[in-house]
This record gives C-alpha cells, sequence and structure tokens, in this order.
C-alpha cells in the first residue's frame, strides 16, 4: 500500500516545474527601445536605439514584431516591415566596425502575405518565401537577408531586390546573442529599415537579458494541462493501490 507522502510525490514534481515555469518569465527583464534615426545608407534609414537606460546588464535575444498594420512593405513576398540589419554596437557609431555585435542565432515566425497577382511581387525558385529573405516559414535565408550589414537593395522586384528580410503582417525575429552581452557602459542597438520612407521603425522592437519566452498566457495552459496530467496519474497510482480499475 502507497503510503502518501508516495503518492504525492508525482503532483509535487509537476507543480515544481510549473514554478520554474512561471519563475523564468518573472526574472526575465523585457523592455521596449525608442529608436533615433541617424542617416541613411544607399536606400536603408539607419536607427539607433542607446540601451545604457534600459535597466538591463545583459542582451541575450532582440524581439522585433511588425505592427501588422497591413501597411508596411509591398504586396506578396514583401508584405510587412522590411529588415536590413540588426545588430550591437558599443559607440553607436557605424563607422567603427570593431565594436559591433551581431547575433549568433535567429528564430523566425512569418506573418501573412498581401495577395498579389504580380510576377515581381511573388515567391520563386531562388526566393522561396513566403516572404523576401526567408526559405519558409520559418527560416531565414541568411544569404540574402545578411541581417548583419546594411546592404539592402530596395526595388520591389523578387529578382532584384537583396540584403533584406521582410516580416510578413504581424511577423517576428528573435535574435539570440550566445553567450549574452554583457556591458557597464554604452550600448547601442543598430536597425536598419529598407526604403528610409520616413516611416521610421513599423514594427515593435523589445530587448531581454534573457530568452524571450511564451507570454503568461501561453504558460498558463501549459501549466493547466501539465497539472492534469499529474492529476490523471495520481488517480491511476491511487485506483491501483487500493485495486480499483
Amino acid at each position: 500500500m502507497n503510503t502518501p507522502h508516495r503518492t504525492w510525490k508525482p503532483l509535487l514534481s509537476i507543480l515544481a516545474l510549473v514554478a520554474f515555469a512561471y519563475g523564468t518569465v518573472a526574472s526575465a527583464t523585457t523592455v521596449s527601445v525608442t529608436f533615433t534615426h541617424v542617416g541613411s545608407i544607399g536606400g536603408t534609414g539607419v536607427f539607433t536605439a542607446d540601451l545604457s537606460g534600459a535597466g538591463l546588464s545583459q542582451i541575450q535575444s532582440i524581439k522585433v514584431t511588425d505592427n501588422n498594420g497591413g501597411t508596411a512593405g509591398a504586396s506578396g513576398i514583401f508584405s510587412g516591415f522590411d529588415l536590413d540589419a540588426l545588430f550591437l554596437d558599443a559607440d553607436g557609431n557605424l563607422a567603427t566596425t570593431g565594436d559591433q555585435i551581431f547575433a549568433s542565432s535567429f528564430i523566425f515566425m512569418a506573418g501573412t502575405t498581401r495577395p498579389t497577382a504580380d510576377p515581381t511581387l511573388q515567391p520563386n525558385g531562388t526566393h522561396p518565401g513566403p516572404t523576401f529573405g526567408s526559405l519558409d516559414g520559418s527560416t531565414v535565408d541568411m544569404a540574402t537577408a545578411t541581417l548583419n550589414t546594411v546592404d539592402g537593395i530596395s526595388i520591389a522586384d523578387v529578382n532584384q531586390a537583396f540584403g533584406f528580410l521582410t516580416l510578413g503582417d504581424g511577423g517576428v525575429l528573435t535574435a539570440i546573442f550566445s553567450p549574452p552581452v554583457g556591458f557597464s557602459g554604452s550600448l547601442f542597438l543598430m536597425a536598419g529599415e529598407v526604403g528610409d520612407n520616413g516611416e521610421g521603425l513599423d514594427a515593435l522592437v523589445t530587448v531581454s537579458d534573457t530568452l524571450q519566452v511564451p507570454e503568461p498566457g501561453s504558460l498558463s495552459i501549459v501549466g493547466l494541462g501539465l497539472l492534469l496530467i499529474g492529476f490523471a496519474a495520481l488517480r491511476r497510482r491511487h485506483h491501483r493501490a487500493f485495486g480499483k480499475s
């Protein structure tokens, strides 16, 4: 016959897992940043955000989310915000390249694309999309997007454009820095907007001292599911202990 403390061990393990998940969210510091237009390189507007007052001692991830307004970019493969480059810079000066820090990897979730009959705005064999600079809905084509270099060619033609990633309406790109970039003095976030049309960065940008994890609502669903699994396991153990089916 099971003793009470053995019966509750599976449930306590589940509760510990849920508590750890919530603790991860609680310990993360994520802040939105404000950009200033500092000039243009070719057809790209260069923006910078001073991170020294953001209240962070390190940067591990930067998330760029298209505002889903349906106005950024063009149609088809160019739907959404066009990001030329994204990287950290110690002094905020593009002319000094030795202090630039690039992401080690990216997580991408393409947004929706607006329909078009124009073949120059549609994916093809060389640029499969669904958005320009992506290989599929979750993979960045780094050879085309070149997110660590301000080199975008802003032409609404899939065969002539180069050097950027289009997010799609509502699309999300997360840049991951591994190991995290620690700092105690100055640090700037540099971003390039293809087209430099005066609209500014048509996306929400947040920086975090840890990996940006699912929202608390999502964790609540996961946590509820884990608890239900735990209770089901506990019920089966209880029935076996007392010979019930």
